[in-house]
């Protein structure tokens, strides 16, 4: 009888130790399998680790709200930027405000194959109506501003009161864009070249402004025409052509600057003192526009002929330009078509 309990109860305890193993077995199944299905929330998703990973050392959020909170203000506000000085005014000097277009107007704005005129049509007048009786205009089509005509017949009365002649032409003033590219093509067409050194490019012509003129001569009777070269009678009009406003736009000796071969026919108008100043230092219109770059307005001024002259660069202002002009005497003030502005003052 002893035996048989020992029996029984050895069988119980084995009983008992199976049981504890199938049920540690199932509760490491079943807990593996919710980690499956379930991640832990003490563990961080993959894509979580690498978005923190990646966040630079200074963005990093503070582990309480005290560090993230932002540093008081300091007791004493900083001192404001301090604003930009208005610019200084010689003395005797105001400001003028001026519209952008300003910029390439008026009687000195450079105008060849590199600089375009950029201005509109000029207001312009019929010079066959409008001339004296001491020279010969080409017709009707031949129109100039009012101030070159009225300098031009200045100086052809002159020249016909010294010499008595009266065949000098006007055959040609203000063109359209349009009418240069024809003659543009035609020149390139003769030549056979890809540019011209004798006809300036649509839109980058001094006949644009309605300040440039051509002169030929009048026909002789047997019909033929005639070129005007500026020698004999007619090289005092060359030669004296800056007491009137005008100057030999195209010189010999200039050509490598202007583009242009010589023409002694054609004539821009500038408007005294300047075109004294051109022909008696022997420039072209660049080098004077350049020139006068070294005469700015807080700087030395170019003298001469009863005039100060001096260069600025225009200030930018919500609605267009200003620049400083005298407070008295007489002035005037012209673009140079480069983005300065050219102040003549009578002295």
């Amino acid at each position: 009888m002893s035996r048989y309990r020992r029996r029984l109860r050895w069988n119980r305890i084995f009983a008992a130790v199976l049981v504890a193993v199938f049920a540690g077995t199932a509760v490491f199944l079943i807990h593996d399998s919710l980690n499956t299905l379930f991640p832990s929330a003490t563990e961080e998703p993959s894509a979580l680790k690498s978005t923190a990973s990646s966040l630079p050392a200074e963005e990093t959020v503070p582990e309480s709200s005290e560090a993230a909170a932002p540093e008081a203000s300091s007791a004493e506000s900083p001192a404001e930027e301090a604003s930009v000085p208005e610019p200084a005014l010689p003395d005797g000097f105001r400001w003028l405000s001026i519209p952008e277009s300003a910029l390439c107007t008026s009687d000195l704005i450079l105008v060849n194959n590199s600089v375009p005129f950029q201005g509109e049509n000029p207001e312009t007048a019929v010079v066959l109506e409008n001339k004296t009786s001491s020279y010969k205009v080409k017709d009707s089509t031949v129109v100039l501003q009012t101030k070159a005509i009225e300098a031009l017949n200045r100086m052809l009365d002159d020249f016909y009161a010294r010499s008595g002649l009266e065949d000098v032409m006007v055959i040609s003033g203000w063109r359209d864009p349009e009418k240069q590219e024809t003659l543009y093509g035609e020149d390139l067409l003769e030549t056979g070249k890809t540019d011209s050194t004798l006809v300036a490019k649509p839109g980058y012509s001094e006949h644009h402004t309605g300040l440039a003129l051509d002169f030929g001569l009048l026909p002789k009777s047997d019909g033929f025409g005639r070129s005007y070269d500026g020698e004999g009678e007619y090289a005092w009009i060359n030669e004296n052509c800056g007491d009137y406003g005008f100057i030999l736009r195209y010189p010999a000796d200039k050509m490598e600057i202007t583009g242009i071969e010589y023409e002694p026919w054609h004539f821009r108008y500038v408007g005294v003192p300047h075109s004294r100043l051109i022909m008696e230092k022997g420039l072209c219109l660049e080098e004077y526009v350049e020139l006068l770059r070294d005469y700015p307005l807080d700087g030395e001024h170019l003298s001469g002929g009863g005039y100060t002259i001096c260069w600025q660069q225009p200030e930018k202002t919500a609605d267009g330009y200003r620049i400083a002009v005298p407070e008295e005497g007489d002035y005037t003030i012209s673009g140079d078509n480069t983005g300065g502005i050219i102040l003549t003052m009578k002295e």
